[in-house]
């Protein structure tokens, strides 16, 4: 398991298991999980966004 991850596999499963919760008559998640899921987006952003500083700093390198 990854030690990185902001939410681990089983808040994972507890997030999917409340949006699937049949007494969930909308069939929204509330709004608890939309922030999970947000701050969840903004990690793997920067992550990327890191990851493409990289990229760059060793092509710069490469030339």
């Amino acid at each position: 398991m990854n030690k990185d991850l902001l939410y681990s596999e089983e808040e994972q499963k507890k997030i999917i298991a409340k949006m699937e919760d049949p007494s969930n008559k909308t069939g929204l998640p509330p709004a608890s999980l939309i922030y999970a899921l947000i701050d969840m987006v903004g990690v793997q952003t920067n992550m990327i966004q890191s990851l493409q500083e990289s990229i760059q700093r060793l092509e710069t390198k490469i030339q």
